[in-house]
């Protein structure tokens, strides 16, 4: 067996965390994209974590309850600051390159004894390529894709403790017990992260398969139907839990596309777009324009038939077990989002992050077995590294900004309707309302019936404080088929701020009934219950809002104003009291109070909210008449009240 000495562990490890360090440093502040904002910033499963195994469950793994447990610890240490969910994101991907250096060092064992001492810096090579390669920025700076290294991570543990357990073959027990248990929770913890640790077991198999030599190969026949037991319960549960195997039922398009006709276009993307990506990671693209294949006929999809067909044959009768080792890797892990699942998009590049460190031991290998000369092999190491580690860095600053990235994204896929919805989306945020425009009448060139591009119109419209122009748009989406809660929720709110409030209300329950959870749709609800006076379905409104977030100060107050207006003045007190409690510089809940105190005659009481009123809003009007009419309760004679002013 090939001994590492302890420090040249430690220095690998070092070196593994300073190329990190410098390849993702710039991207700690990237803002949140694309899904994260259902995903963390309008997520309410993980805004209270004490409150996260009553809404999800660390057991329920169908939900990916690990991923969300650590997105809700994210939340409960440092809010929606996106620093501390990029480090962890960058933690876990040094994490996972430090194990695959240690999973490469019992891989060398593959080998045959006269070629290990010519791999003695596979590890270490193979772990920092994987390391610095431009194709991991994604998942680690698009803080959604935290699942793929997530699970990677928990992947690569499980994968290890099995190696671990085999190199030292147990006797006792209660040893095997531990490993067992250890193998099982990580792999647990892998599933509840992403269901792309479902290929494990045929992993795990491969290796023993290998490593076994033929005449022994009987001895590992009981492991392996362990293996397949397992996971083929875990189906069987899937199938109980969520009604099917093979469709993805949290993604609406899973069920919706030709899954031969996804997989036989997985061949293509395999071939022509992850590989080539990942040995040659440039112009990378955060949203690829590739479609589906339209039938069996299509030329590209048939010639990477026989190109990985061919790249089998290579792999097989070539004589290194790791390079077969490092192939399968790389084909397996592949397999959960790229063969017959369909999903709504066709080809990301976060999901090549697993199957990267296949590629990376490959490239390592080849590099020191082809090259006769030491040198000539940590010079090529140093150069790919060098290389590579530039375009990372490159690449992080295109997660900058969403413009900056949206914009890359569309001058890659020009044609593709989503990239300049997003783009649009991204300038609309920033109150660039002309150039949104702009590329929402590109968008609608493109594809005239593509609702969101009428949604976003209508969001620009609205924006601009012209409500009546706006809803046109809107209801043109709905009529084009829209089903998004935000499309209800805006024609809903064009309609209240023209004063139609009686058509408003089917629309704002619409979006509240799709997105119970939304503070704004329902807080809009209740005000528009309120206009006509239902203060009763008002009141419903806003007490499920403080009910879910006591520190919903706007609801507290407009309930203390529904209770003003039927003068029921000790309940409106309550609630805006509330209300000052968990904001003490609000002026409308400062003002709301003073009005109260001195309607009721407690101008003694009104004084100190008056005062804070006045240092908060000193030129305002309102302060200016409360505090002429708290002069004149001064002046007024004792019994005498004064007019209602509210």
């Amino acid at each position: 067996m090939f001994l590492h000495p302890h420090k040249q562990h430690l220095s690998s490890i070092v070196s593994l965390a300073l190329l990190a360090t410098l390849t993702f440093f710039a991207g700690l502040h990237s803002p949140f994209l694309y899904d994260d904002l259902h995903a963390i910033v309008d997520n309410p499963y993980i805004k209270d974590l004490s409150q996260f195994q009553t809404l999800i469950g660390i057991e329920n793994i169908f939900n990916r309850s690990v991923l969300q447990f650590t997105f809700a610890i994210n939340h409960h240490i440092g809010g929606q600051s996106v620093f501390g969910y990029h480090l962890v994101n960058t933690l876990l991907h040094l994490f996972s390159a430090i194990v695959f250096y240690f999973i490469a060092l019992e891989l060398i064992q593959l080998e045959r004894d006269e070629n290990r001492t010519r791999l003695k810096n596979l590890p270490l090579f193979a772990a920092a390529l994987h390391t610095v390669n431009p194709v991991a920025v994604e998942p680690v700076l698009y803080i959604s894709s935290r699942s793929s290294l997530l699970a990677s991570f928990f992947y690569l543990l499980t994968f290890y403790t099995i190696l671990f357990y085999f190199k030292k073959k147990p006797k006792n027990p209660l040893t095997k017990t531990g490993y067992f248990l250890t193998i099982l929770l990580f792999f647990l913890l892998g599933l509840g992260s992403k269901e792309i640790v479902l290929t494990l077991p045929l992993i795990a198999g491969s290796y023993l398969w290998l490593k076994t030599p033929t005449e022994d190969r009987r001895k590992i026949f009981a492991p392996l139907f362990i293996a397949a037991a397992f996971l083929g319960g875990y189906l069987v549960l899937r199938y109980v839990r969520q009604g099917a195997i093979f469709t993805a039922t949290a993604d609406p398009a899973s069920a919706e596309l030709n899954r031969w006709l996804y997989f036989f276009t997985q061949i293509k993307i395999w071939i022509f777009y992850y590989l080539n990506k990942l040995l040659f990671p440039i112009n990378l693209n955060f949203e690829p324009d590739i479609v589906l294949a339209e039938n069996f006929s299509d030329p590209a999809c048939i010639a990477s038939i026989f190109i990985a067909f061919g790249l089998t044959a290579v792999f097989y009768f070539q004589h290194s077990r790791l390079a077969k080792f490092a192939a399968i890797w790389t084909l397996l892990t592949i397999l959960p989002t790229s063969s017959i699942v369909p999903l709504k998009q066709i080809a990301v590049e976060h999901r090549t992050y697993l199957s990267g460190f296949g590629v990376s031991l490959l490239l390592a290998w080849a590099i020191l077995s082809v090259l006769p000369k030491v040198q000539w092999r940590v010079v090529t190491v140093t150069i790919l590294l060098a290389l590579f580690s530039s375009l990372m860095i490159v690449r992080t600053l295109d997660y900058r900004t969403r413009i900056i990235l949206w914009e890359d994204t569309a001058l890659k896929s020009p044609q593709k309707p989503l990239v300049h919805n997003n783009l649009a989306t991204a300038y609309l945020a920033d109150d660039q309302f002309d150039r949104a425009k702009a590329e929402l009448e590109t968008l609608v060139k493109i594809d005239p019936l593509y609702a969101n591009a009428y949604i976003n119109l209508g969001n620009i419209l609205l924006r601009q404080k012209k409500p009546d122009e706006a809803l046109p748009y809107f209801d043109h989406a709905l009529e084009l088929g829209s089903e998004r809660a935000e499309v209800f929720y805006n024609a809903g709110l064009a309609r209240l701020q023209t004063g139609r409030t009686q058509e408003a209300i089917p629309f704002l329950t619409k979006a509240v009934g799709m997105k119970p959870n939304h503070e704004g749709y329902r807080f809009q609800l209740g005000n528009a219950y309120r206009e006509i006076k239902n203060y009763d379905s008002a009141l419903l409104q806003y007490r499920i809002l403080t009910r879910r977030n006591p520190k919903h100060v706007e609801a507290r107050n407009n309930a203390g104003v529904i209770f003003w207006n039927l003068k029921n003045y000790s309940l409106a007190e309550k609630e805006f009291l509330k209300a000052f409690k968990e904001d003490d510089k609000y002026p409308e809940v400062l003002g709301n109070l003073v009005s109260l105190y001195l309607v009721t005659g407690r101008p003694e009481e009104a004084i100190s909210y008056l005062k804070r009123l006045a240092e908060i809003q000193p030129n305002s009007p309102r302060v200016a008449e409360l505090m002429m009419l708290y002069q004149q309760m001064q002046n007024r004679p004792t019994g005498k009240q004064p007019a209602n002013t509210q």
